[in-house]
């Protein structure tokens, strides 16, 4: 046997295959292949067998010692052997490890931005521009409003205000619907919204016209004519 050892462990597994494997054997056979097993399992010292029963035996087991070797090795290295098909698993395992990395970095993001959002929801709260029951959304003001004007920015500023304020301007609405019947003379959204129109005097339109200009000619002509036609006579 060769004294040459390259690495020493304590203890190794002995697989139930081995045994079935020397039970076929005679004595004297057998304990040289147990003794080749354990020398090269615990000292990596390769056998030098002649006995050509117990030389079959130690081939088909010398295999899965090598694997077992090769794993140790590997260990006290830091990596697999090159050419060990366990380099390229542990090159997709780092490969994997990165990419679990990346995606456990984006959800940290991810819930760092919810966290941020939650917070600015509660400043909301406090000030009173964030409501969850939403009992007053853009479109039921934008429909009642009915005057179809910037939609963006009227949406942006109806959401800042708070639900006591869209109450109020809810309630007052339909009279200033009901006194602007003509829409040309209502005040576009935004402007209504930014100057807090809801707070000003609602005064209705007079409808009612002057008798016009023609009339008051055609009148004033019968009367004339009704004094000339006096005077002849």
């Amino acid at each position: 046997m060769s004294d040459k050892t390259l690495y020493q462990r304590n203890y190794f597994p002995f697989l139930r295959s081995f045994k079935d494997a020397i039970n076929s054997l005679p004595d004297p056979d057998k304990l040289i292949v147990y003794e080749a097993i354990t020398d090269y399992a615990f000292f990596q010292i390769e056998p030098n067998i002649e006995s050509p029963m117990a030389k079959l035996c130690w081939v088909l087991i010398k295999p899965i010692l090598e694997k077992q070797w090769n794993k140790v090795n590997a260990g006290s290295k830091g990596g697999a052997p090159i050419g060990n098909t366990n380099a390229s698993k542990q090159s997709s395992l780092s490969l994997s490890n990165k990419q679990n990395s990346s995606k456990k970095q984006a959800e940290f993001k991810h819930q760092e931005h919810i966290g941020e959002r939650i917070k600015e929801i509660d400043k909301d709260k406090e000030d009173g521009l964030y409501s969850i029951e939403n009992k007053y959304p853009f479109d039921s003001f934008w429909n009642l409003y009915d005057k179809k004007v910037n939609r963006p920015r009227c949406e942006a500023k109806w959401d800042k205000l708070s639900e006591e304020t869209k109450k109020i301007i809810m309630e007052s609405l339909p009279r200033y619907i009901e006194a602007t019947a003509d829409k040309q003379y209502r005040k576009n959204p935004l402007t209504y919204l930014n100057n807090e129109g809801w707070n000003d005097e609602i005064i209705k339109s007079n409808q009612r016209q002057s008798p016009s200009k023609d009339a008051r000619r055609g009148t004033d002509v019968s009367a004339s004519s009704g004094s000339e036609y006096e005077g002849n006579f």
